[in-house]
C-alpha cells in the first residue's frame, strides 16, 4: 500500500486572497489541539498535492511553509524539507493565479517524518460588480452581501470609488471535496486565548478587486452585512446564536471575533474585513494518534483517515505521514468513527472508537492489503548495444499523473492504484547515459500483473535535460523538468528538475536555479537537496553563460553556468550545470 511521490523546488512569490465561513459548536478540531505556542518544535518536512476544482493536478502553484517555498510538479505534487513546524502548528499556504489562497493546519507527530497535506484550490470566480460610491447587494449560490455606499478602501486605507469586482465561493460543508477544500484547520482560539475544535455550516470565500486589478477591501469603520444559507441536514440542529471567528493566515488559526444569528434558515451577521468568517460554539477536545501499517508491516503513507463524531454526525480529515501516522484533536467524551480512504475512495478500513475524556495514543494497526486494488506493470528495458539500461528510469502516465521509478538491472516495476479500469497508460524508458529514451509504450489499466516485455530506450533523444555537476560526481536531471517566468516576471526564468545519479541508484536528487536578464544575465538563486548532495548556504559565481533566452512559451532556454559553495560547516564545494529545457508558462 505504499505510495511514492516524486518531487522538485523551485522559489516564487505570492498572491492575495481572502474568505469567509460558518461553523457550529460541540465539534472537533480536524487536527491540531493546543495554543498556538504550546508544545515542541520538530525539525522535519511536508509533501503534498495540490488538485483544482475538477480534481485535476495544479503544476507550477507556489507553496509556502515555515519559512521556505518551493513549486509543485507536473503532478501538483511538492516536498519541503529541513523545516522547524510547531508541534500543533504545522501550516501550509498555497497560491496559484487565478484561484482563493488554499491552507492546511495540521499537527506533527515526531521529529524527521515527512507530514503529508492534500488542498484542492477554488476557482476567483465573478459574482458581480459595482461603483465602490454606490454600494450593491451580492448575491449568489445562497450567499448575500450587503455594501454601503462609500464602504470601500484601496490599499492605503483611502475610500475607494471606482469600479469594484466581487470575487466568491460558497463551499458546502457536505461536500465530499470539504477537507480539501476548507482553510487550514477547524480550530478557533476564543477570547480567552482557549484552543477549542469548531464544526463547519459552510464557507464564503471572497476578493474585492478594483479596475486596475488592485486589491480592496472594507473601509475601517464601515460593516458588510452577510447571510448564508445553512445546509439542510445542519439546520435542526443550529443554535440561535453564535460567536464569529475569523481565520488568521499568519497563525494558521481561528480567532473569535463578533457573533452571528439564525434567520430564516440563514446565518446573518456583520463583518469588518474579509478574511474566512466562521460562526461556531467550539468544544473541549482531547489529542488522538494512531498508525497505520500493511500487512507486511509497511506505513501506510499519504493516506486520507476520515474521523468522524457520531453525536453531532461532522467528519474532519487528515493524511498520515511517512511513518503511517495522523494526530490530532477530536471532540472531547465523544462516540467516533475512523474510516481509512484509498486512493480510489473506498473505505479500507473502519472502527468504532471512543469516547475518550484524555488523550490516547491506539497504537499500530493493520490494515489487509487483500482491499487494496492496484495495477502492476513490469518490464524491462535495453540500450543501443541490446545490453540492460543501467543508468535509467522508466516513466509511467495513468491518466493525468505521471510517476518514475529508476532502473534496477535494466528492469522496472511499477504499482500504481486501479481505479478506474480502462483508464489509458502510457510507459517510456529513458536512458540518461546516452539522452535516448523509448518510443511510448501505451496501454489501459487493469488491476493484476502486467508484463509489457521490453522497452528499447534508443534512437529517440530527449527533449530537454538538466546536467549538473557537484565535486566532480556528475548528475543529469530528467524528470520533474520545468522552467518558466518567476511569478510572472518576464526578465526572469525560474528551472528546476530532479535526477539520478549518473551509474544508477534509488534516490533523487533535486536542483533548482532563477536568472534575471534585466540588465544583464545574472543567476540571483540556485539549490540542490537530495541523498549524496551536499545543500548549498553560501553559492559563489564563478560564470554564467546563456546561449538562448526563450521569449515565448515552448521556446528552449540554454545555457551553463559554474561556481563553488559552502555548506553549514563552511566546507567547499563545486557545481557545474549545463541546461537545455522548454519554457513551460
Amino acid at each position: 500500500m505504499k505510495k511514492h511521490f516524486h518531487f522538485f523546488l523551485l522559489a516564487l512569490f505570492a498572491i492575495m486572497f481572502v474568505a469567509t465561513s460558518c461553523s457550529r459548536r460541540e465539534e472537533w478540531s480536524g487536527f491540531p489541539t493546543t495554543s498556538q505556542n504550546g508544545g515542541n518544535t520538530f525539525r522535519g518536512g511536508i509533501t503534498g498535492r495540490i488538485i483544482d476544482e475538477n480534481h485535476l493536478p495544479v503544476k507550477n502553484a507556489l507553496v509556502r511553509a515555515h519559512g521556505k517555498s518551493v513549486q509543485t510538479n507536473l503532478n501538483g505534487e511538492f516536498l519541503l524539507q529541513g523545516l522547524d513546524i510547531p508541534q500543533f502548528n504545522g501550516y501550509v499556504s498555497v497560491e496559484k493565479a487565478g484561484y482563493f489562497k488554499g491552507t492546511r493546519t495540521f499537527n506533527v507527530s515526531k521529529a524527521d517524518v515527512l507530514n503529508h497535506v492534500e488542498i484542492q484550490l477554488i476557482p476567483k470566480t465573478v459574482r458581480g460588480t459595482f461603483a465602490g460610491s454606490t454600494g450593491a447587494s451580492i448575491t449568489f449560490d445562497g450567499v448575500s452581501l450587503d455594501f454601503a455606499p462609500y464602504s470601500i478602501m484601496d490599499g492605503t486605507g483611502k475610500t475607494y470609488t471606482g469600479a469594484v469586482t466581487l470575487m466568491g465561493a460558497h463551499l458546502n460543508p457536505e461536500s465530499s471535496d470539504f477537507p480539501r477544500i476548507m482553510p487550514g484547520a477547524l480550530v478557533g482560539q476564543n477570547n480567552e486565548g482557549v484552543r477549542q475544535g469548531l464544526e463547519s455550516f459552510g464557507m464564503l470565500a471572497v476578493e474585492l478587486q478594483g479596475s486596475n486589478g488592485e486589491h480592496l477591501q472594507i473601509l475601517k469603520g464601515k460593516t458588510v452585512d452577510m447571510s448564508m444559507d445553512i445546509p439542510p441536514t445542519k439546520l435542526a440542529s443550529a443554535p440561535a446564536t453564535l460567536p464569529l471567528w475569523y481565520f488568521d493566515e499568519v497563525t494558521g488559526i481561528w480567532k473569535q471575533e463578533g457573533a452571528a444569528t439564525l434567520q430564516n434558515g440563514k446565518y446573518v451577521g456583520t463583518l469588518a474585513h474579509f478574511s474566512f468568517w466562521n460562526c461556531d460554539y467550539g468544544g473541549p477536545i482531547i489529542n488522538l494518534d494512531v498508525q497505520f501499517v500493511d500487512a507486511n508491516g509497511n506505513p501506510v503513507i499519504n493516506t486520507q483517515v476520515n474521523i468522524t463524531a457520531t453525536a453531532i454526525n461532522d467528519t474532519r480529515s487528515a493524511w498520515t505521514d511517512n511513518t503511517g501516522t495522523v494526530t490530532g484533536g477530536m471532540p472531547y467524551n465523544s462516540p467516533l468513527v475512523i474510516n481509512v480512504i484509498d486512493d480510489c475512495g473506498n473505505i479500507i478500513y473502519a472502527q468504532n472508537l471512543g469516547p475518550y475524556i484524555s488523550s490516547i495514543s491506539l497504537g499500530t494497526i493493520t490494515i489487509s492489503s487483500n482491499n487494496y486494488i492496484t495495477a502492476n506493470y513490469v518490464g524491462t528495458a535495453t540500450d543501443c548495444n541490446n545490453a540492460p539500461v543501467t543508468n535509467g528510469f522508466a516513466k509511467i502516465t495513468v491518466g493525468t499523473l505521471i510517476s518514475y521509478t529508476n532502473l534496477i538491472n535494466g528492469a522496472f516495476n511499477f504499482t500504481v492504484p486501479a481505479c478506474v479500469a480502462g483508464a489509458p497508460v502510457s510507459i517510456q524508458a529513458v536512458d540518461a547515459s546516452t539522452l535516448t529514451q523509448s518510443t511510448v509504450y501505451t496501454t489501459t489499466l487493469n488491476p493484476g500483473v502486467q508484463n509489457i516485455g521490453n522497452l528499447s530506450a534508443c534512437g529517440v533523444l530527449v527533449s530537454e535535460y538538466i546536467q549538473f555537476t557537484v565535486d566532480g560526481v556528475p548528475y543529469v536531471a530528467l524528470q520533474n523538468l520545468s522552467c518558466m517566468p518567476d511569478s510572472g516576471v518576464i526578465t526572469t526564468l525560474a528551472c528546476s528538475g530532479a535526477a539520478i545519479p549518473s551509474g544508477g541508484g534509488t534516490n533523487g536528487q533535486f536542483i533548482y536555479f532563477l536568472i534575471d536578464s534585466a540588465g544583464g544575465y545574472s543567476l540571483t538563486t540556485v539549490g540542490l537537496s537530495g541523498v549524496g548532495i551536499v545543500p548549498i548556504v553560501t553559492y559563489t559565481s564563478g560564470s554564467l553563460n546563456i546561449t538562448n533566452w526563450p521569449a515565448a512559451v515552448g521556446q528552449f532556454a540554454d545555457g551553463n553556468f559554474a561556481g563553488t559553495y559552502l555548506d553549514q560547516t563552511n566546507n567547499p564545494h563545486t557545481l557545474s550545470v549545463n541546461y537545455h529545457l522548454i519554457r513551460t508558462n
